[in-house]
């Protein structure tokens, strides 16, 4: 049941749903308020008028001597005169508590002998009024210049004037509200169209999408709260396209890196197949050749393998304690027959003892990579500069080279996938194209950071900055 009550109560209908109980209440609190208000104020003014004009009969009863002298035709119209005034019931009551004049004439005769009438005789004043029933009592004593009470007046005030007052202002009350609910159920309709359109339209957008259309976008919205979704939406969708390029352009890349080689090795055997009586030579010339890329081919495989282990979820760290000084030896003793070969000095800086919480195997990797590129990247005769440094939170690994920079239109792809600067260099060294990318990965996943500055011609300086303790926020 709940199930269905949230499929039905759409946004347009839970709007409309809302607005109508605010109306409803607000109507009713503004007609309590309003109606009722009058009427308790219109009650009591007529009380107060009431009693005044009691007190003026009372002594126009004194002056007239009614008392002897019942069947006055004077204080008849008075009498007869307030009571129309006031919708009233007007009882005169002698000190027998004998009715002597009823202006409805029913109860002339008879004795009253009530709590107000008695309190009157004692000189009390009373009124009593029902706000419920729009109606109210007034008991007023005739008392002459002696302090003698000589009798009662009772008014009895039926509310009827009042009442069909308040009926009166219901049904013009009914009718503003009718006249307002249509006026504002048509602006309320027009503001749930305003409403809901944006939605609409991200909602066709993303099916667009769905569809296989990737150039879908959310359409610029007037309103600030649907304009920050839509642009966040399309955020999305831009990430989501560039995503999905990114992965052709991978796949495409890939599937070239481990062609090339293939292609090179297949060339080769066709020819040495293709040549009847190679020489020995010959042979030995293509086998060195197929060899060197089925190396390749293994360094590109290796590197994809990396780079699939560092990659967001799938990335698995195994933490040890390591002396990150006797690490960095390990790789520049590695690294040292390359240096040789192209005639470049390796410096090695340590500022202190460093130890840190670190995936060894990882981080090796990470050190190859920068310290290698350095190394293949560079002019002959140059220099690479290694130093090592910590502070009570993180470690610093500075690698600085005088080799052939970074030019400014590239700084931005660094560390894409594939990307090589030079490439006609790259092939030459061996590079995939990988190593950065998988470098970012594994100081990112070590909550690290990893930047660069560089100078065409003039040399590269790459800056890494790990936690010393995993798990440790990076700033």
């Amino acid at each position: 049941m709940k199930d269905k009550l949230r499929k039905i109560l759409s946004l347009k209908v839970s709007i409309f749903l809302i607005f109508l109980c605010i109306f409803f209440i607000t109507y009713y609190s503004i007609d309590r308020i309003i109606i009722y208000g009058f009427l308790r104020k219109s009650m009591d003014e007529t009380v107060t008028q009431v009693k005044w004009q009691s007190n003026i009969l009372a002594s126009d009863i004194l002056a007239m001597d009614f008392f002897k002298n019942p069947d006055s035709d004077a204080a008849d119209v008075e009498i007869q005169q307030m009571a129309y005034a006031y919708s009233a019931r007007i009882l005169i009551i002698n000190s027998d508590y004998i009715i002597v004049k009823d202006n409805y004439i029913f109860d002339e005769g008879k004795t009253i002998i009530t709590e107000d009438v008695i309190n009157a005789f004692k000189g009390k004043s009373h009124s009593h009024i029902n706000y419920k029933s729009s109606s109210a009592v007034i008991t007023t004593p005739i008392i002459d210049d002696t302090g003698k009470i000589s009798g009662v007046i009772k008014v009895s005030l039926s509310g009827y004037a009042t009442i069909q007052t308040i009926n009166y202002m219901k049904r013009i009350s009914i009718a503003v509200m009718i006249a307002l609910l249509l006026v504002f159920s048509g602006i309320l309709v027009f503001v749930i169209y305003k409403l809901t359109s944006p939605a609409k339209d991200m909602k066709e957008a993303i099916l667009s999408l769905s569809d296989g259309d990737k150039n879908a976008r959310i359409k610029k919205q007037t309103i600030k709260e649907y304009k920050d979704i839509g642009d966040a939406v399309n955020v999305l969708l831009d990430r989501l396209e560039s995503i999905d390029d990114s992965r052709d352009e991978f796949v495409s890349n890939v599937s070239h890196e481990l062609k090339t080689p293939m292609t090179s090795m297949k060339v080769l055997a066709d020819s040495l197949l293709a040549t009847e009586n190679a020489p020995i030579e010959m042979y030995k010339e293509f086998m060195q050749d197929i060899a060197e890329e089925i190396d390749r081919e293994n360094e590109i495989i290796g590197d994809l393998l990396n780079l699939v282990r560092t990659d967001g979820e799938r990335a698995v760290l195994n933490i040890e304690t390591v002396d990150v000084n006797e690490l960095m030896e390990v790789v520049l003793k590695w690294l040292k027959p390359i240096a040789l070969k192209n005639n470049i000095e390796i410096i090695f800086e340590s500022m202190r003892p460093v130890t840190a919480s670190i995936d060894r195997v990882k981080f090796i990797i990470v050190l190859t990579n920068i310290i290698e590129n350095a190394i293949k990247y560079n002019h002959p005769e140059g220099w690479v500069k290694i130093t090592l440094n910590a502070d009570h939170k993180f470690f610093y690994v500075d690698v600085s080279d005088s080799g052939i920079g970074i030019p400014e239109e590239c700084k931005d792809q660094v560390f894409e996938r594939f990307y090589r600067v030079d490439k006609a260099r790259s092939r030459e060294t061996g590079g995939t194209g990988l190593g950065l990318a998988i470098t970012k990965n594994i100081v990112l996943l070590h909550k690290g950071t990893i930047k660069f500055y560089s100078k065409e011609n003039e040399g590269t300086t790459f800056n890494i900055r790990i936690p010393l303790n995993y798990g440790g926020k990076a700033q």
